[in-house]
């Protein structure tokens, strides 16, 4: 409906010059107003009132299309502009459904056949045959124009109804799969998000597919991540793993790739994404971190606090068997081989209870 009525503006303001030219203030003012009001069409629709854009439009052009027949004839000229009427017809048809259609439609065709009989009768000639001839022709056209319409919407629901039936199974796929799935075009707009992308930002689908991702990511994500998108639009597939936190507050570790969509030809013509939460391998991996640094500290522990006073232990041994040791050096070195003794069994019942908390999960 946009591009009708811009291009229905460009006519009619095309048309205003050549009409100034012409020295014809009537059709003057018929087609600037008409170029001009044309242009409320696109307002309409920015605000999202649909079926007032679509109804505004087409009671726009019937006018116009009526004032500039009945300016016509005043001035004595017969060039059945009126005619016009019956394209718009046919755009009546497509613009709406249900029982609407058929009514826009049938009040076009009254307006045209209207018309037909003013001409007539500001021409002063009589309804003879040749001019019920032309009424005849002119219903013959606009019924092949009602069966050609409606034959061509039906095979464009069908073809939408197929359409919709792909979408429906491509998204009842990918949103069953555990991962962040998201698809944008060149201009950074997204053309496709799965349910898990969807609910991440707390957006609907509708509002993302179309917009640009500065307009989805919060500015933490898309700093990092732009580049990331553009590398991709270059050919390449960056890889990241990174601590995100998301717009509701909460935050997961994200690991996924980006990777270059390409057409038939081989032209890049957009990025998908793949996202996956690895939140659980990342705290995996710091536990397994912590353990290793545990096993560490309990290896230098066995070394130093175990091994020495055995290797004293031992050392005294072999001192004892190469040389006789008077009662008075061994009591001396029974002492000192009882203190290391006692250092031991410390160690041993505190690595023996630091075991035991272990196996209960007590950190």
């Amino acid at each position: 409906v946009n591009s009708l009525a811009l291009v229905s503006s460009a006519i009619s303001l095309s048309v205003t010059i050549l009409i100034i030219f012409e020295g014809l203030f009537p059709q003057f003012i018929i087609t600037l107003s008409g170029g001009l009001l044309f242009l409320l069409v696109v307002y309409f629709n920015y605000l999202r009132y649909y079926i007032l854009a679509r109804t505004y439009f087409l009671g726009l052009t019937v006018a116009m299309l009526t004032a500039a027949s009945f300016v016509a004839l005043k001035q004595g000229r017969y060039n059945e502009v009126e005619n016009i009427l019956v394209a718009f017809m046919a755009v009546n048809y497509l613009l709406y459904d249900g029982k609407f259609r058929y009514v826009g439609f049938l009040s076009i065709y009254g307006v045209l056949i209207w018309l037909k009989f003013v001409k007539q009768d500001f021409s002063g000639q009589s309804y003879d045959l040749n001019f019920y001839l032309t009424i005849q022709n002119v219903s013959i056209l606009c019924l092949i124009i009602f069966l050609f319409s409606e034959a061509f919407r039906k095979s464009l629901l069908r073809s939408f109804v197929r359409l919709k039936e792909k979408d429906e199974l491509l998204y009842s796929m990918i949103d069953n799969v555990p991962l962040y799935i998201g698809l944008v075009d060149k201009s950074l707009r997204y053309r496709m998000v799965n349910l898990n992308y969807e609910k991440s930002f707390g957006l609907d689908r509708d509002k993302i597919i179309g917009s640009h991702i500065k307009d989805v990511l919060p500015p933490n994500i898309l700093k990092t991540h732009q580049p990331l998108v553009e590398q991709a639009l270059e050919g390449e597939s960056p890889e990241f793993l990174e601590h995100t936190r998301m717009p509701d507050g909460s935050s997961f570790y994200a690991g996924g790739k980006y990777m270059p969509v390409y057409a038939d030809n081989g032209e890049i013509v957009g990025v998908s994404v793949f996202v996956s939460d690895v939140t659980k391998l990342e705290v995996a991996k710091n536990k397994l971190a912590t353990a290793n640094t545990t096993k560490d500290k309990l290896f230098s522990i066995v070394a130093h606090d175990i091994r020495g006073p055995l290797d004293l232990f031992d050392g005294l041994l072999d001192v004892s068997q190469k040389v006789e040791i008077s009662p008075k050096d061994f009591k001396k070195h029974q002492e000192k081989i009882k203190d290391k003794l006692s250092e031991l069994r410390g160690t041993v019942n505190t690595l023996l209870d630091w075991a035991r908390t272990q196996l209960d999960g007590v950190n």
